[in-house]
């Protein structure tokens, strides 16, 4: 992890001259359905790379702690309504996700398994 918050840090540091940095990260550690392994390590991960990523000046981040499908939605669309065609943006997710049909779906805090229009 280390190694991968370094190389992060060298990238956005050469780009931080072009463009605004604007980081977007999620972690879901915790569901509503029980069978779904709670993930502990989830949070640790996305505070390590908030930590990283915040001492880069003027960096913005957002961080959504085990959103559910509506917050999700709801602050991604205010994050991504934010940002300008010079910034630099990343997106980071700690969380179960699901494959599909070649598809791949984060898996929110208030998810339904069984459900795939919650994912």
């Amino acid at each position: 992890m280390r190694k991968f918050i370094f190389f992060i840090l060298i990238i956005t540091l050469i780009t931080s001259g072009f463009s605004s940095i604007k980081a977007f990260l999620i972690y879901e550690a915790l569901y509503d359905d029980q069978s779904i392994l709670p993930l502990p390590l989830a949070e640790k991960d996305a505070n390590n790379l908030k930590e990283a990523l915040s001492k880069i000046p003027d960096s913005q981040i957002t961080l959504l702690r085990n959103p559910t499908t509506g917050e999700f939605v709801r602050e991604f669309r205010k994050w991504i309504n934010s940002t300008s065609p010079q910034d630099t943006l990343i997106v980071y997710y700690a969380g179960h996700g699901i494959s599909k049909d070649g598809e791949f779906y984060f898996i929110p805090s208030d998810a339904d398994i069984e459900d795939s229009f919650t994912w």
